[in-house]
């Protein structure tokens, strides 16, 4: 039995004229699901004053209506029976349609058991959005330990109406998202913490679980230097 289940929901260009996106949902058991429509409205898109589960809530109902919500509540359903829960989630948009990646989708959140739960940051509904390429599939990673660099950007004199990012909460939830895997040989992680750094303390501890720190301003030539060495780049700015 496959670890997850998965959901594949498709949006289409908008037709001249349109006042939506055309959106179609693909389930591993070959059901498919068409005639959904997507439909933005601006002002909802805004932030705001609102809860980040209220906006996440209101993008879920606009990407998953009609059929595709149909579709969303059937690979949910097998997933809870099949592998207790576990659903992955892949949002494919046309290249027609490119500006629809200006959409947070990674702030989707819906209702489970009624209580509002992030979609895209769950280990049991693991969320990917990407466009169709010329270009064949990439080989796995096969090379172990995969080399992560998590790199961190923190300038400073930014607008008041950007907050300045936490590097010691970015890396402390990485780190807890990665578990025991830098431990069991299984993932390098190399850290650009940025202009703030990280306190001794938890620097310490994190070279002694297998990080490695690297000191100093995360410039785009301090990632592109060190890029050849890395299976992948993960990046907070």
């Amino acid at each position: 039995m496959n670890e997850f289940r998965w959901l594949e929901i498709r949006i289409g260009p908008r037709s001249p004229g349109a006042e939506f996106y055309p959106v179609e949902a693909h389930l591993d058991d070959g059901s498919h699901f068409a005639g959904g429509e997507l439909r933005l409205d601006p002002q909802k898109l805004l932030p705001g004053e609102r809860t980040v589960e209220a906006y996440g809530l209101d993008l879920f109902d606009a990407l998953c209506a009609g059929p595709i919500r149909r579709a969303f509540d059937r690979a949910s359903g097998r997933a809870e029976v099949e592998t207790v829960g576990r659903l992955r989630i892949r949002l494919w948009i046309d290249a027609s349609a490119v500006e629809l990646h200006a959409v947070p989708w990674e702030r989707l959140f819906y209702l489970q058991r009624g209580q509002p739960t992030p979609l895209a940051a769950s280990t049991f509904t693991p969320f990917s959005r990407y466009v169709g390429l010329e270009l064949p599939e990439a080989v796995p990673v096969r090379e172990r330990p995969i080399r992560l660099l998590f790199a961190i950007a923190n300038p400073a004199g930014l607008p008041a109406s950007l907050p300045a990012i936490d590097p010691v909460r970015e890396v402390e939830a990485l780190r807890q998202a990665l578990g025991n895997l830098p431990q069991a040989g299984q993932l390098h992680v190399t850290l650009l913490p940025g202009r703030t750094g990280l306190p001794a303390p938890m620097r310490s501890q994190l070279e002694e679980a297998g990080f490695q720190v690297d000191p100093g301003p995360t410039t785009l030539e301090a990632i592109l230097r060190r890029l050849p060495d890395f299976h992948i780049l993960h990046f907070a700015g």
